[in-house]
């Protein structure tokens, strides 16, 4: 697709965000970049079709408007056109339309909920710091907010690599917490996101089919010797000063305020034995609360990281102090006199650092394609690159752009190869692929979830998960001083639920209100419920991180985020196939009382009501053969719809990215 001046792009863009009270204003790069980013379209595009042309190759036969429309947005906003969305793009005569929307897109929130997902599935991110109650809402929003702010990805990394402080005190800190306690395999996982190197097995012994050393793994890692993430509490005994701590509470302090609360007498034997019983639960919070106080990214000046006792190589003794080292060159003379952290997060996130602008450059090729210039992602070898010449383009461009994703991603949506039909046939990893268009990929957990929420509700981006604030504040017990103030501070923490950091983008007011709740079914139309559900109608970047078991999005492959990055799967199974024939999902599109069929209230045509439903859920109308298959069927009414959804819901045309 030839890219077209982007001032007019950007009064294009403007014309497709309509009114709608979520939408943004389009992605506008300066004339200066808008320069860069055409010229850089144009040398993707000789690297892929000079390495087409070498292997006696074509490109794949161009998009129609259908499919591209509901590919941009599937892998621009990570969700399906909603029906107003795909009339009026597919109404629209002008030629450069599809550079419009690209555009337009970039700037919305749903690029930035997508985008994120991307990102927590790399970065393992969780909504709580395992093993503890502290949750990590902060840190998302954070990450989120820098995401629509487009700050250049380096500067990203560099502010989470040097983070200090409680969550509550600086958000970018749940990067390092996220891993707490764990040090070296922190190290691990910042390589194989942030440089595309897996030097993982050298945190044991020396690498056997590379040429990293146990060595250089330590040497690496002393980077953060001083880093600690959790704060010991002061030492007990007279004389022992150290700095302010929450007071401990134990179980016994709780004993009276429970007994005053629900009317029990701590003489009585039997009410004593329930005292115990509901004052361990407080006990229990109280320390759990506590433990979250203490997770603190901070330094531990003249601390030094040791080799491991049982170390064996020549080149060191055990529990000797290693010396910090980069991977490959030197550190920089103007460094000198920065704290070592510092030093590693500059090392890392620099221009200059061509592996660093690899891993990124590569993972949004992948992002877009489905797979990766080289793979496998977190472990490039630019030896297995089939071809090089655009694998140095976009570690190139990305530099050249500042490491602005926006600006990539509007690169790489307007080159030929995207602008094909998807390659159907499978393409093993370790088979050569020549990107003559992208790969057949089925949507993503989050897609899929996202596309059905698009369909369920009017505004599918309303409800944003905030920065937790009122958990934080909860749990923040630097001014609980007595049992009174933490049994109080307790009964409110029991009282918080995961839904609660939801908020109304439209009144900026929280989404749950907890004085109401269940109890007179006043709840927003995101928490309505069908047969005693409990889904909450938001997308999936504003949910539980992941998802908790059983959930749409765990049935579908969303990644568990634990000791894996990328863990995520897009197979097929039996629950699948369950959840789609008699899921939440299913049941609200089909009744008629559904977003769905308010759209067919006042069109009484079975043909235009089909091309409504087709649009809705598949981007396109209906076939001449489909129609004279469906007419005398849906002649019988809502039930003949309701069956009409629900097969098209069941179709692989629904999930499959072509």
């Amino acid at each position: 697709m030839k890219p077209f001046p982007l001032l007019v792009l950007t009064l294009m863009a403007l014309l497709f965000g309509g009114t709608q009270v979520f939408c943004q204003k389009p992605y506008t790069p300066s004339p200066e970049k808008g320069k860069i980013m055409r010229a850089a379209v144009g040398r993707i595009d000789a690297a892929v079709g000079g390495m087409l042309q070498s292997k006696g190759m074509a490109y794949n036969p161009p998009l129609n408007e259908h499919m591209f429309l509901r590919r941009i947005y599937v892998d621009v906003q990570g969700s399906i056109p909603s029906y107003e969305q795909a009339t009026k793009y597919l109404n629209n005569a002008s030629p450069h339309k599809r550079s419009g929307i690209i555009s337009w897109l970039l700037g919305q929130p749903g690029h930035v909920s997508h985008l994120y997902n991307y990102f927590a599935d790399m970065l393992r991110i969780q909504s709580e710091v395992p093993g503890t109650v502290l949750r990590t809402d902060a840190f998302s929003k954070w990450f989120k907010d820098s995401l629509q702010k487009n700050r250049p990805y380096n500067k990203i990394v560099y502010d989470m690599m040097t983070s200090e402080g409680r969550l509550w005190d600086n958000p970018a800190s749940g990067y390092h917490l996220r891993d707490a306690g764990m040090k070296l395999d922190h190290v691990a996982f910042m390589t194989k996101v942030f440089l595309g190197k897996d030097i993982s097995c050298a945190q044991c012994h020396d690498h056997p089919f590379e040429d990293w050393t146990q060595m250089d793994y330590y040497a690496l890692s002393a980077y953060l010797g001083e880093m600690e993430t959790k704060v010991a509490p002061p030492k007990r005994g007279k004389g022992n000063k150290g700095k302010y701590q929450p007071p401990r509470f134990k179980r016994d302090d709780f004993i009276p305020l429970v007994a005053k609360q629900r009317g029990l007498d701590p003489n009585n034997e039997k009410d004593y034995l329930a005292l115990k019983r509901y004052s361990n639960r407080y006990g229990k919070a109280a320390r759990e609360i506590l433990a979250a106080n203490a997770l603190k990214v901070w330094e531990k000046k003249g601390e030094k990281l040791r080799l491991p006792d049982d170390y064996g190589y020549e080149d060191g003794k055990p529990g000797e102090i290693v010396k910090p080292r980069m991977l490959i060159g030197e550190e920089y003379a103007a460094w000198k006199n920065l704290a070592p952290r510092d030093k590693i997060a500059r090392w890392f996130s620099t221009p200059k650092n061509k592996w660093f602008a690899m891993a990124i450059a590569n993972r949004m090729w992948a992002f877009y394609f489905g797979r990766g210039v080289v793979e496998p992602l977190h472990n490039i070898e630019v030896s297995k690159s089939e071809n090089k010449i655009l694998l140095q383009a976009i570690t190139e461009i990305i530099i050249d752009l500042e490491f602005d994703l926006k600006a990539f991603s509007w690169v790489i949506l307007h080159t030929q190869a995207y602008n094909k039909l998807a390659t159907r046939h499978k393409v093993e990893l370790n088979k050569p692929y020549y990107f003559q268009g992208p790969l057949l990929r089925r949507m993503s957990a989050e897609q899929v979830w996202d596309s059905l929420v698009t369909l369920m509700v009017q505004n599918p981006m309303r409800y944003r998960a905030g920065g937790g604030d009122n958990f934080l504040q909860l749990v923040n017990f630097a001014g609980i001083n007595t049992p009174k103030q933490a049994f109080d501070r307790i009964n409110e923490f029991r009282g918080f639920k995961p839904e609660h950091v939801l908020e109304d983008s439209v009144t900026g007011k929280p989404a749950f209100d907890k004085s109401k709740g269940k109890k007179d079914g006043n709840t927003p139309m995101m928490m309505s419920r069908l047969k005693g559900s409990k889904t909450v109608l938001a997308r999936a970047s504003e949910l539980q991180q992941p998802a908790p078991d059983g959930h749409f999005l765990q049935k579908f492959g969303q990644s568990e985020r634990n000791f894996v990055i990328n863990a995520s799967t897009r197979t097929g199974s039996v629950p699948q196939v369950m959840e789609l024939m008699n899921g939440y999902a299913t049941a609200n599109l089909t009744q008629p009382s559904s977003l769905l069929f308010q759209k067919l209230k006042n069109q009484t045509d079975p043909a235009k009501r089909a091309d409504i439903v087709f649009l809705s859920i598949l981007s396109r109308k209906t076939t001449a053969k489909e129609r004279a298959l469906l007419l005398t069927e849906l002649k019988k009414g809502n039930e003949a719809m309701s069956d009409l959804i629900w097969a098209l819901l069941n179709t692989p045309e629904f999930f499959f990215i072509k």
